[in-house]
């Protein structure tokens, strides 16, 4: 092996192999070329008075030039320095944290031409007496989520990208991978994505870059050479196995090109995850490292399908064989894992100042990593420090902890809940976090918590977290059962509970993410399978928040908790909805699969439709549509002011003309204002406006809108939504009603003369058309479709929220 990494590049560098592609600019960089730009750049630290520092800083970012980052940091191993590289793409919160545990020093950004400039010019203040030269520190987070350097020498950089190469080239049958190219998936930032580098430096290997973040940009590129080698996390393969077009480019990328590898680290993987992808024939190899031992410390072979199928000790996976230069050893007791060996790292950089590594007699280190050992491969059990890897980044669960408790001191809430942090497993990320809290109540210390109180908490949660990193920001909160409490007056958490509970809610929340529209779930507090699950589909400038309200008054009746969930949709152009749909038949399709989705995830008895005004009509013509909705789990559809449709043509020419020109006049907030008083001082509405709880109720939905979306691109989304989703582009469905699945049940406000007059003839016109033929009595008849007043105009779910809901809940009990 060679001493240095300089002397590598030299051993390359009389030839013009490519060290690196960049698929952009369709240019290589050779081996040549990167031994002239570390000697430009080895000759500038040594004429360069601000550069006389042994410790420098290396800022990234996304854009920083690959060919310059590595050709940098090498000639900083090469001039004696140590490189601390630090992502500045991060928030400035975590920046700042970061750059607080580090040493006053140079800090250095390069330009897209490969020039450097000094953006700190200062002298360290680090003790360098210790602190090996010709050295890489990487940034990783420690138990209580402080960011601590992680100092790296340059031979255990060479015998760890050393030891990587000799177990593949075995796992491959090949004396060279010479001819093999790396794909640069991962950030060079991270240890897995620099050693990509140091590992083609072993070989003479080529690696190849993708400069565009699209993943179909990477799979059309067409010049020799294309990567045959792949690195990833477990994020990117769910990427790309859980989209068709993605998944269809991988499995032709590795039919046409072969691919050898794809080597997966970074975090714990699903093992769904990893079985999809064996089952697709891709050569997937798993690994388990640290940043302390320079990336890799054991790997499973590669995969193919038939070895997968015949492994039964594939039970976990971060499992595998050490790799040369690698010692391992379980405490029996605490069933931590100790690892040693020449790609070992040298200590930390933390607080400002270097701390050797800490070791037991025997030379082990130990990590927070709990293991066992079965059949000589290493299992990883999780974290014993609260520690998590989400999509290959770490976690603390203390810090989100921590960030929260704070956050709630400040709203003055944390004498109100108990929040509790756990591992969420996630099939995208590996694992990500989930909060589950429960309401401090003196009086029933095993109550569940009121619905209404609970759901107003979680919106409370979700909005002092939004603002998180992603990677930190839980993906999963809910209100779970008061638990009993130690004798400190801290609760004692049941994790069967919450696991339990956390899995409904993330396969019900997962399956949600592949349906054509937006859904919101929110839930009961029971971890039984709820006794009813219940859709709805809102109206013209609304969105599905729209019936939290509502839900409140659902999930209690006379003191009793009930175990119901709900589901709301938001239709195209409306809440998170995008509006790219051409017709209404189309917007009809996506509702139906949407309901199909939520049919097949609900585990209620039975599912109950609620659709009003647009939502209504929407609603109706979907069912008439798509008859093979209307299966034995269907229990009651209830329709809100709406409208059957238009009879004429000359009715449907004029609102398609009065509905083109309806958000015309629209440029900014007050416009807006103006608008929303006039429409809603409309007949049809009574006197909502000047009921102020009402009014600004509306207002903040608009307000909430205008805040995601400027006035222009709202009044775009809106019209294009009306145009497409207009009561004048609907079927007529008067000579339809009586296919809607029974019982049925159209609402009004006694108020709103118009639509009061539209559902009782609509129950006529079923009435009519079912018994003229004589196959149904009309007694029959009148306890399947029924109209229903409130005292409302328009709106009974906003304006008499309670007397819609005792009424809901009295007709889905007798179902």
């Amino acid at each position: 092996m060679k001493s240095s990494i300089i002397e590598l590049i030299n051993q390359q560098a009389d030839s013009h192999y490519a060290f690196l592609f960049n698929s952009g600019e369709k240019s290589k960089l050779t081996y040549h070329d990167l031994k002239k730009l570390i000697t430009e750049y080895s000759k500038s630290f040594e004429s360069d008075d601000h550069l006389n520092s042994q410790i420098i800083i290396l800022e990234w970012r996304p854009e920083t030039p690959l060919q310059y980052f590595y050709a940098f940091t090498i000639a900083c191993i090469n001039t004696k320095k140590t490189c601390i590289l630090v992502d500045f793409s991060l928030s400035p919160e975590i920046l700042n944290k970061t750059l607080s545990q580090l040493p006053e020093c140079p800090q250095i950004a390069l330009s897209s031409d490969g020039s450097y400039r000094v953006t700190k010019n200062i002298e360290t203040n680090l003790n360098t007496t210790n602190l090996p030269t010709s050295s890489l520190v990487i940034m990783t987070s420690g138990s209580s989520g402080t960011p601590k350097g992680v100092v790296l020498c340059e031979n255990a950089i060479l015998n760890s990208a050393t030891s990587t190469i000799e177990f593949y080239k075995k796992q491959m049958k090949l004396t060279t991978l010479r001819d093999l190219t790396w794909a640069q998936t991962l950030p060079p930032i991270h240890i897995g994505g620099f050693m990509i580098g140091v590992r083609a430096l072993i070989e003479g290997m080529s690696i190849w870059v993708q400069t565009q973040n699209s993943w179909k940009n990477f799979f059309s590129y067409t010049n020799p050479p294309r990567p045959t080698i792949m690195s990833l996390v477990p994020a990117q393969l769910y990427t790309l196995l859980d989209d068709s077009e993605k998944k269809e480019l991988l499995i032709n990328w590795h039919k046409n090109e072969k691919l050898r590898l794809i080597l997966m680290g970074g975090a714990k993987a699903d093992k769904e995850l990893i079985k999809k992808a064996i089952e697709y024939n891709l050569p997937i190899a798993l690994s388990y490292g640290q940043s302390e031992m320079c990336a890799q410390i054991t790997s499973t072979s590669i995969y193919n399908k038939s070895q997968y199928l015949n492994d039964s000790d594939f039970t976990d996976q971060f499992s595998g064989q050490l790799l040369q230069g690698k010692e391992l050893e379980i405490d029996p007791s605490s069933k931590l894992i100790k690892v040693k060996g020449n790609s070992l790292f040298s200590g930390y950089i933390i607080d400002q100042k270097y701390s050797v590594v800490k070791k037991d007699s025997n030379g082990f280190f130990q990590t927070s990593d709990m293991g066992e050992i079965s059949q000589g491969n290493l299992h990883v059990l999780g974290r014993k420090d609260k520690i998590i890897i989400s999509g290959g980044k770490n976690v603390s669960l203390k810090e989100v902890e921590n960030y929260i408790e704070d956050k709630l001191k400040k709203h003055q809430l944390d004498k109100k809940l108990f929040a509790h942090l756990f591992s969420l497993p996630d099939l995208k990320f590996g694992e990500t976090v989930g909060l589950c809290f429960s309401i401090k109540d003196e009086q029933d210390l095993s109550a569940y918590t009121n619905w209404s109180e609970a759901y107003f908490y979680e919106k409370v949660l979700r909005e002092i977290t939004k603002n998180m990193p992603a990677h930190m920001r839980p993906k999963l909160i809910f209100p779970i059962k008061r638990p009993p409490l130690n004798l400190k007056g801290l609760p004692l958490w049941n994790q069967e509970d919450i696991q339990v509970q956390s899995e409904t809610h993330q396969k019900i929340i997962n399956t949600l993410k592949h349906t054509p529209l937006n859904i919101e779930y929110f839930n009961g507090l029971n971890k039984t399978p709820p006794s009813d699950s219940i859709i709805f589909i809102h109206g013209m400038m609304g969105s599905a928040k729209e019936y939290f309200d509502l839900s409140d008054h659902l999930t209690h009746r006379n003191n009793t908790a009930l175990n119901i969930d709900f589901y709301s949709i938001d239709l195209p152009g409306h809440g998170q909805s995008e509006i790219d749909q051409q017709d209404f038949n189309q917007v009809s399709r996506d509702l139906a699969k949407s309901i199909k989705t939520i049919m097949h995830s609900s585990q209620a008895r039975r599912v109950h439709l609620f659709g009003y005004s647009m939502g209504g009509r929407v609603l109706m013509q979907t069912l008439i549509d798509y008859p093979e909705l209307a299966t034995d789990k269907i229990g009651v559809t209830f329709f809100g002011s709406c409208s059957p449709g238009l009879e004429s043509l000359e009715e449907k020419e004029k609102r398609a003309t009065s509905d083109s020109l309806l958000f015309e006049d629209l440029n900014n907030k007050e416009d807006w204002q103006e608008f929303y008083a006039n429409w809603y001082r409309l007949p049809l509405f009574g006197n909502v406006w000047k009921q102020e709880i009402i009014k600004n109720q509306l207002l903040t939905r608009l307000y909430r809108e205008l805040t995601r979306y400027n006035s222009q691109e709202l009044k775009k989304r809106w019209q294009t939504a009306i145009n497409v989703m207009s009561i004048s582009k609907q079927k007529n469905l008067w000579p339809s009603l009586s296919k809607l699945p029974r019982p049925v049940y159209f609402l009004y406000g006694e108020n709103d003369i118009k639509y009061a007059s539209i559902a009782l003839r609509s129950t006529t016109k079923i009435y009519e058309d079912l018994t003229k033929n004589g196959m149904y009595e009309i007694e029959e008849i009148s306890k399947q479709v029924r109209s229903k007043g409130f005292n409302s105009a328009h709106m009974p779910h906003i304006e008499t929220p309670k007397d819609l809901s005792d009424f809901i809940l009295s007709i889905v009990s007798q179902v």
